[in-house]
């Protein structure tokens, strides 16, 4: 019995450990005018912080995808011998998200370009989860003294997004669902409490340095573990410098008075 114990712990300690995926995907389908569909264009999608690109080619049915997309700022590029070529110039995918960015190919030269500002994907039409996020100049504008605490962390402000409602507790139920249907992680990496599914509030990164706050659920996708989930992401680079820089402080002289009875 001990020999057969020994060989299962050896087994299982073989087997690779992932973390849950924080990439995106964009996808969409290419038409011309009449709404039928242009197969074999050539779609380049490229990350506007650090200008790395990505290329492929359309299917016969125009549509095109592509997997594990870093969360960032990205420009579309769509192209077909014939058409003008459709330009998205800047489109934000966050975290996990599914993204939908259709194009219509107007007949004419390809050296001719119809670029388009307007937002893609508004409304999400290819995953059946609900989602809100939360961005360092969304938590920047909210009123809210979260550095007078303990710590930096924003944790306080999940309540602020819709769905998303905390306990006595400050366990957090999303979209209906109970504080322990909930997953937490920061890149990837699980920061859920042992004690309960709230996110361990020592693990919770300071909003210096984080990119991005996701909270989803209903219909959420099987590979997150539980129905609700808290997705950070820390603040990428970018070809650009950047920092932060903060200062805190409480002058007493400013506070309330309290007077009791006398």
């Amino acid at each position: 019995m001990r020999n057969l114990r020994l060989f299962g712990l050896l087994l299982f300690a073989g087997l690779p450990v992932f973390g849950q995926s924080t990439l995106g995907v964009i996808l969409g389908s290419v038409t011309d005018p009449t709404g039928a569909a242009i197969g074999g264009a050539k779609v380049r999608i490229v990350n506007l912080g650090e200008t790395t690109a990505r290329e492929t080619t359309g299917a016969n049915d125009g549509a095109y995808e592509f997997q594990n997309v870093k969360a960032g700022t990205y420009s579309v590029e769509v192209t077909k011998a014939g058409f003008r070529a459709f330009i998205l110039k800047e489109v934000v995918l966050e975290s996990r998200q599914t993204l939908r960015v259709d194009a219509r190919l107007e007949v004419g030269d390809v050296s001719q370009r119809v670029e388009v500002s307007a937002e893609a994907g508004v409304i999400a039409t290819d995953s059946p989860a609900v989602s809100s996020s939360l961005t360092p100049e969304k938590v920047a504008s909210l009123p809210a003294n979260f550095r007078a605490s303990t710590n930096t962390t924003p944790y306080s402000l999940l309540q602020t997004l819709p769905g998303a409602q905390a306990d006595n507790g400050g366990g957090l139920a999303i979209q209906g669902g109970l504080p322990a249907q909930s997953e937490s992680s920061s890149d990837g990496i699980s920061i859920t409490s042992v004690t309960g599914n709230s996110p361990n509030r020592n693990l919770f990164p300071s909003i210096e340095s984080i990119g991005e706050i996701r909270v989803q659920g209903v219909g959420n996708a099987a590979e997150f573990g539980q129905p609700g989930d808290v997705t950070i992401i820390s603040k990428g680079g970018s070809n650009n410098y950047h920092g932060a820089l903060f200062w805190y402080h409480q002058n007493r002289a400013m506070d309330a008075l309290t007077f009791g009875p006398r």
